[in-house]
């Protein structure tokens, strides 16, 4: 991955963006500023002329009554001394409309029209015009209630405009400079910001959607070394494969030994470490389900097809303490359980982790039944056997496999001894009587034929 060319392409895209929205603001809130400020600073000055306009005309309300020009020309001189280079024109009619006193600055002749038009009339009220640069003001001047006068004044606003212009390139430097701080802010934000993502955000955005979709197959270690977050992304990618895999392989390994389990003869089951047992093999089930109508006359809501999370000591009188026992294994537990009838073995050991911890138990189990009730009919046949009776016989309608062979084979045996001995005794008896003639006509083997 080319991380400079993802950078400057982020770069591009964010501080464009940014960059666009700062300059429309800072222009927008220059643009507001400037026009309040020039409209603040006109009518600022416009007060000023008035209020300077208005003690001018309070000065020589005297003057004009009694018609000493001097007195306004010091009145001029005093009160205009700070605004000399604004007050342009000055005039002062008496009340008959006579011109009492009139001042033209130098090069002004066009203000002191504007008085004399705006004084034309004698008008008796207040009057303001704006023409161009000019601001006229026109104030009747009274004394003790009576109009004794006009006074008409003419400022220029050349200086109070070109005032306005240096603050309107004030402003504008100003929001110059912010836009350039903030492209400087908004480039090492960026910086900042990709330093730590270590990639395009559209790209990471992309590799962790793959990543949360299953796919860790993404090449992230193109080009310059990965940082930040990318990099941790990518190690996050790189551990979840060897995770997968070792999962997986655990998976196939489990999957071997539960198809290895499923097919072995052994019946058996696994409990979890709460006793809940979560796996019988085929074996299990079928033996199971063998057993079920015995198992039932006990335990009637038994079904071979839900041992699964039935307590695995479902089959015990005291089910708690056989729990107990379970987690007191050191080494093979062997018990056997009568229920139905039936006798079944059972042989558990203990499930541990690498760790040492125990997770869990599995058991096997066994039909004693037949061994049980075999080992009961031969003691039984021996003991009639041992008191001369040799009529008894073991019944093997109820046997199969190696106990019915065991079963047949010493009911031959106790039949063969029965007939070697009463052919035996039946010759004996015939000679004792002087009866030679008596033979035996069974084909005995080995001792029994040389008897």
């Amino acid at each position: 991955m080319n991380t400079a060319h993802t950078f400057w392409t982020f770069k591009r895209r964010l501080t464009t963006a940014v960059m666009a929205t700062v300059a429309v603001g800072v222009l927008a809130t220059g643009y507001g500023l400037i026009s309040q400020t020039q409209g603040a600073l006109e009518r600022t000055a416009r007060e000023g002329h008035e209020r300077v306009s208005s003690m001018l005309a309070g000065e020589v309300a005297g003057a004009l009554r009694w018609n000493k020009p001097e007195a306004i020309e010091r009145a001029h001189g005093r009160l205009s001394g700070g605004e000399g280079a604004a007050l342009v024109a000055l005039l002062a009619l008496n009340a008959a409309g006579e011109t009492l006193y009139a001042y033209e600055g130098e090069g002004r002749t066009r203000a002191a029209q504007a008085l004399r038009a705006l004084t034309g009339d004698g008008v008796a009220v207040s009057v303001r015009a704006s023409e161009g640069m000019l601001f006229t003001v026109s104030e009747p001047v009274h004394l003790k209630n009576d109009r004794v006068g006009t006074l008409a004044v003419a400022w220029d606003m050349a200086p109070v405009r070109a005032a306005v212009q240096e603050k309107v390139w004030t402003l504008a430097l100003f929001a110059l400079a912010v836009s350039v701080v903030a492209g400087a802010v908004v480039l090492l934000i960026v910086r900042w910001t990709h330093r730590h993502l270590g990639a395009d955000p559209a790209r990471l955005c992309a590799v962790i959607e793959r990543i949360a979709g299953g796919d860790l197959s993404e090449d992230m270690d193109g080009g310059a070394p990965p940082v930040g977050v990318y990099a941790a992304v990518g190690r996050m990618q790189h551990d979840l494969r060897e995770r997968l895999e070792r999962e997986r392989a655990a998976a196939m390994e489990v999957a071997r030994v539960k198809l290895a389990l499923d097919n072995v003869n052994a019946n058996l089951m696994v409990a979890d470490a709460r006793h809940e047992i979560i796996y019988v093999n085929k074996a299990l089930h079928r033996f199971m389900e063998k057993l079920a109508d015995d198992i039932r006359s006990e335990h009637t809501d038994f079904r071979a097809e839900r041992l699964v999370g039935r307590s695995v000591g479902f089959l015990h009188q005291d089910a708690a303490a056989f729990q107990r026992q379970l987690d007191a294994i050191q080494e093979t537990l062997r018990g056997d359980v009568e229920v139905g009838g039936r006798v079944l073995r059972f042989y558990a050991d203990a499930i541990v982790d690498e760790s040492g911890a125990r997770t869990g138990t599995v058991l096997s189990w066994r039909d004693l039944t037949q061994e049980r009730g075999t080992e009961r009919d031969v003691a039984g046949m021996v003991e009639a056997a041992l008191a001369g009776d040799l009529g008894s016989r073991i019944p093997v309608a109820d046997k199969e496999g190696f106990f019915r062979t065991l079963s047949d084979g010493i009911n031959e045996l106790v039949d063969v001894n029965e007939r070697v001995i009463r052919d035996t005794v039946r010759v004996l008896g015939a000679v004792a009587h002087g009866d030679l003639t008596q033979t035996i006509e069974s084909d005995y083997q080995g001792e029994f034929g040389r008897l």
